[in-house]
């Protein structure tokens, strides 16, 4: 659903009978959507449950996820097993 259909909906719901008369609240709305959207994320990313404190360095108050697949030293590969360049 999109947020500008929601508040619209919100507003025939508040007032079924003159909807244009209930004063426009979609930009508030939509500040306030952003800023759940983001603490969902933070609550995702397990930042409130101190995951920091597992994670390397590079990833320490991160929201993104770690990709297994991409080479990380000391965590999916080791460095020193690498094959000199002949």
């Amino acid at each position: 659903m999109v947020i500008y259909d929601y508040a619209k909906a919100l507003c025939r719901f508040t007032d079924g009978v003159a909807p244009h008369d209930v004063q426009a609240r979609y930009d508030g709305f939509r500040v306030v959507f952003r800023f759940w959207r983001h603490l969902q994320l933070k609550l995702r990313s397990g930042q409130p449950l101190g995951i920091d404190k597992k994670l390397p360095a590079p990833y320490k108050g991160s929201i993104a996820t770690i990709c297994p697949g991409c080479p990380q030293p000391g965590i999916n590969f080791d460095p020193k097993n690498l094959d000199p360049k002949p």
